[in-house]
């Protein structure tokens, strides 16, 4: 093998999983909004997980060599990190010094 072949990005969500019309309207996109999801709050992460297994079963029938999760869940941006509190706080503890 020369080089592994993995994919670059974000694997797109399935569309009986996210409503892209609403999606299309928001920038930058954030998919932590309940309005989005087409599945309710209570399955959403079973969903979720069933739809990562649908994206890794690809990248395989594709013969990638390095699959990943498809980054399904992705919320946008890097922000959400700050949004838990032993993260934040890290954070801040850091600007203080």
């Amino acid at each position: 093998m020369l080089f592994p072949t993995t994919i670059v990005g974000s694997f797109p969500q399935p569309e009986w999983l996210i409503d892209r019309a609403k999606l299309a309207g928001r920038f930058p996109p954030r998919v932590r909004a309940q309005e989005l999801w087409r599945i309710p709050a209570p399955y959403l992460a079973e969903a979720q997980d069933d739809a990562t297994i649908v994206a890794i079963r690809a990248q395989e029938e594709a013969g990638l060599d390095i699959v990943s999760d498809g980054e399904i869940t992705l919320t946008g941006s890097g922000r959400e990190l700050l949004q838990r509190p032993e993260i934040r706080a890290a954070y801040l503890e850091g600007q203080a010094r």
